[in-house]
């Protein structure tokens, strides 16, 4: 499961929370001499991805047979899919509809159609509440699965079908103002003239108030301790009266009513620190920012060791979440002429999943006139002496006496522009087996590879080529937009040498090389189920002999710019690394070495996830040079990360992934795409910011844009249909992720992938920025 610090997860706090898989709650009136539920879906998936007919119908019939009457109990039971957590005490008719899911699979792979469609049709009649664990990290529909694969069989037999749509209610209105009736007697309030600070930086700070009706004058409406004042605007009577305010709370975080979401949030039954920021967060997008600034201060002040609980089920620690919204909102509006000065929340052990440990050391800080700011005096030359220098080739590493890190290439400061790159077809899906290598996919027999030599741009989205839009490449187009560099994996597809090479010289673009080090069960002979253990001698073996040889095949190509270990270990999926994070970083230093005694001329980074177990990395990684991590933290950059890895580990800092959907419940396309635009600015303008010799915490290398082009295939249904169903709870304007739109270019309708591109929002601004 993921662990998120700092930003990630004010959109779901108190929201029921997804539980792992192998919590499953089982009835007790089934005896354990006879295998679970659980247990005859993962052989039936075992057994199906064999293509062992006769073992696949055995075992799921088996698990129907024994818990098919108690499915169909937990089906009557219930009059609405089931959210969060409650999703797992379900579990019995999860697993019998996954089988009999499983069996109409088989009955489809093999062209049995008519059986097929018996099966799905069952499942949509009879178990429509039930839902099944996708290893990736998320629950899907079955019967919505079912309705697909249907619609794909028909689509297979030329039968005219006409698809139905997922349900989406859209609000009747936009209200997108909210009129306050206090706005508070200051804008920039003096906390020493209500209360007083104590034991500042420490464990047991406190701000004790002395004067509430002071304060609560001063602050202002919805911000403690002025909350009640919320119901006394008479604009929330009419709202109440309008039936505005039904529902929970939960459901307004991102509704496009903001003076409903105001008044829901301000009153909402959550913990103080929680509120807070959801009403700060609706007052910004509402335009109040000094408002909003006076709310995410309060809890900084009052608040700084709260805590939520994010749609993973990890803690988000909302005081460095309320420190980062107002250092990003200072940065984006100069002419409000202030800086938040030594103001620091810092966890201690705060990078695991349990909160009954940490410490929190909180000092809050104080907003200054940029008129009251006395500049620093040490000259930048001092600041920027080399300390440290780690390589010996054209790629090195500097660090200079402020601690600031920079990549270098051939002598020149080097930026991370990057991107990933993995242009699949529209149809193709690694779940079903048809994903092809895109670095040899010449699906029109040209003589060139597809997106990177012939993808063309749809000006004018009519998803046809017209004669002014000739094939120009991928290639072409990234390096235009200023990229730098892509990211590959040397397995498990084929990689292409000669494409790589000319990528580099006649584009400029460099290549990070990785090694999926054990993730997904990859590079360590373990079957998915099994998964990576880094303890395992045998396991062990593989992963080294897999690094051995990618660093061996490419440590003399040119394009190489550095190494990257694993991608997102920390959260599982077919490896162990999440319950056992000590024993993957060992195993990951050991890899580091290997590569450091083939390639003394180049970097080692790791992905990591989030600053999750950071400070198992920072105890056990020091031949890992690069601190890389995936990382979805919000709208306004990544936070409170770098200062983190800063303290804990001393290294410098790569985004490895990230990233926004241009996709949006109820808005228009051209919204959706601004809004994804936006996301990356802010998270782009944060890299910069922290970058050696700017004003942050000096040790971002850069980052790396997670993607090019929309796969339609990640959500996991039909591969041939872009999905508009969420995934999960997230950062996002809409408040979810939709995995198959995270592409600042898109695919179109489809009808002309490989070659087609819509180039998004997000493109342009990255052009802008990077050029």
């Amino acid at each position: 499961m993921k662990k998120v610090i700092g930003l990630l997860g004010y959109w779901v706090i108190g929201l029921l929370a997804i539980t792992s898989p192998t919590c499953y709650l089982l009835s007790t009136a089934y005896s354990q001499e006879r295998p679970s539920s659980t247990e005859l879906v993962r052989q039936a998936w075992d057994a199906h991805a064999q293509s062992d007919v006769e073992k696949t119908f055995e075992i799921t019939q088996r698990c129907i047979d024994l818990y098919g009457e108690q499915a169909r109990k937990e089906q009557a039971s219930l009059r609405q899919l089931p959210r969060g957590a409650d999703i797992a005490s379900y579990q019995i008719l999860n697993d019998v509809a996954t089988c009999y899911f499983i069996q109409a699979e088989s009955y489809m792979r093999r062209g049995k159609y008519e059986q097929a469609i018996e099966v799905f049709t069952l499942i949509i009649d009879e178990y429509s509440f039930a839902q099944a664990w996708n290893p990736f990290g998320w629950y899907w529909h079955i019967a919505r699965a079912s309705q697909d694969s249907i619609e794909r069989i028909r689509r297979r037999l030329a039968v005219d079908v006409e698809e139905d749509a997922p349900e989406v209610i859209c609000p009747a209105e936009r209200i997108t103002t909210i009129e306050l009736s206090d706005f508070g007697s200051q804008e920039f309030l003096d906390y020493t003239k209500y209360g007083r600070f104590e034991n500042i930086g420490t464990k047991d700070y406190v701000y004790i108030i002395e004067d509430q009706a002071g304060l609560s004058a001063a602050v202002g409406e919805g911000i403690f301790p002025n909350t009640t004042s919320v119901r006394r605007n008479p604009r929330f009577k009419q709202a109440m009266e309008e039936g505005r305010l039904e529902g929970s709370h939960w459901d307004f975080l991102h509704s496009q009513d903001l003076e409903a979401a105001f008044f829901k949030w301000a009153v909402a039954p959550e913990p103080p620190g929680v509120r807070l920021f959801n009403t700060a967060l609706i007052l910004e997008r509402a335009g109040l920012t000094m408002h909003a600034l006076k709310c995410y201060y309060a809890i900084v002040v009052h608040f700084p060791a709260s805590y939520g609980w994010t749609y993973w089920q990890t803690p988000w620690y909302v005081g460095q979440a309320a420190i980062a919204k107002i250092n990003f909102i200072l940065r984006n509006n100069p002419e409000i002429g202030c800086r938040l000065q030594g103001a620091e929340i810092r966890v201690i052990n705060g990078f695991d999943n349990d909160v009954s440990n940490d410490i929190v050391i909180a000092s809050p800080g104080k907003l200054v006139r940029h008129s009251e700011i006395t500049p620093r005096r040490t000259r930048r030359e001092e600041r920027r002496r080399v300390k440290k220098i780690i390589g010996d080739g054209r790629v090195r590493l500097f660090q200079y006496q402020d601690r600031s890190w920079e990549l270098m290439v051939d002598g020149a400061p080097y930026v991370v522009k990057g991107i990933t790159y993995s242009p699949t077809p529209v149809g193709q899906s690694p779940h079903d087996g048809t994903l092809q290598s895109w670095m040899l996919e010449d699906s029109n027999n040209s003589g060139k590879i597809d997106g990177p030599y012939e993808a063309f741009v749809d000006q004018n989205r009519n998803n046809q080529q017209d004669e002014d839009e000739p094939a120009v490449g991928d290639f072409q187009l990234m390096k235009e937009m200023g990229v730098n560099t892509i990211r590959v994996y040397h397995h498990p597809e084929e990689v292409n040498k000669e494409l790589l090479r000319d990528l580099y010289e006649s584009y400029g673009i460099k290549v990070i090389m990785g090694d999926f080090l054990g993730k997904y069960a990859l590079g360590s002979g373990a079957s998915w189920h099994e998964g990576t253990d880094y303890r395992n001698p045998e396991h062990q073996k593989n992963m080294l002999a897999s690094v051995k040889s990618m660093v061996e095949e490419y440590k003399d190509e040119p394009f190489v710019l550095f190494w990257l270990l694993g991608n997102e270990n920390v959260y599982g999926v077919a490896c162990n690394a999440n319950t056992d994070p000590e024993g993957f970083f060992k195993f990951a230093n050991v890899a580091a070495g290997l590569i450091k005694s083939l390639d003394p001329e180049r970097p080692v980074a790791i992905c990591s996830g989030d600053t999750l177990f950071l400070d198992v990395f920072a105890e056990h990684c020091p031949d890992i040079d690069i601190f890389g991590t995936n990382t979805y933290r919000g709208d306004y950059g990544f936070g409170y990360l770098w200062q983190a890895v800063k303290q804990a580990a001393d290294k410098p800092v790569i985004i490895t992934e990230y990233g926004a959907p241009a996709y949006i419940a109820c808005r228009a396309q051209e919204e959706a795409e601004r809004a994804q635009a936006e996301y990356h600015r802010a998270a782009w303008s944060d890299i910069e910011y922290n970058k050696s010799g700017n004003p942050g915490s000096g040790n971002s290398l850069g980052g790396i844009i997670f993607e090019w082009v929309d796969e339609w295939w990640k959500s996991g249904g039909d591969a041939d249909r872009q999905e508009i169903e969420p995934l999960w709870a997230g950062p996002f304007a809409g408040g979810y992720m939709y995995e198959e739109w995270l592409g600042i270019t898109s695919q179109g309708d489809g009808s002309l992938s490989p070659f087609l591109r819509q180039l998004r929002k997000a493109y342009y601004t990255y052009q802008e920025m990077w050029n």
